[in-house]
């Protein structure tokens, strides 16, 4: 989950900007190469759900209505690519290394963009029964 909120002030004009992205379910289908020997790298292609909310809000606090307020949003599934290696694939514990992109849209809360693509970094330890 990728969160990011900031609560300002500048004199009289205070605001905030909240942004907030999770990547629900990711789901994919991998092709293994070089299965089964020792080390064995794979190539993955899937799609996940997104749930984003982008919130800007400027205002001069005069007690009437000079605030200025912005929100955006996304909730669909958006694609995934991933590729990564697994080490020893046919023993009980084996080792694998990945990388997942998901590929997010821009949302933008008046001038103030938030790139919701991430890309993710993971090592595990994986059993076999």
């Amino acid at each position: 989950m990728l969160q990011h909120g900031d609560i300002f002030g500048v004199g009289l004009v205070t605001g905030y900007d909240v942004r907030d992205a999770k990547w629900i379910a990711p789901i994919w289908v991998k092709k293994n190469f070089l299965y089964p020997s020792l080390i064995s790298p794979f190539a993955a292609v899937g799609a996940a759900y997104l749930h984003a909310e982008h919130t800007f809000r400027l205002g001069v606090p005069t007690g009437g209505r000079d605030a200025v307020s912005y929100h955006s949003r996304k909730r669909s599934p958006y694609p995934l690519i991933g590729g990564g290696i697994e080490f020893m694939p046919t023993r009980l514990f084996r080792p694998r290394l990945d990388v997942r992109h998901f590929f997010g849209p821009n949302l933008g809360a008046f001038d103030q963009p938030f790139d919701t693509s991430t890309t993710i970094y993971s090592f595990s330890l994986r059993a076999s029964w």
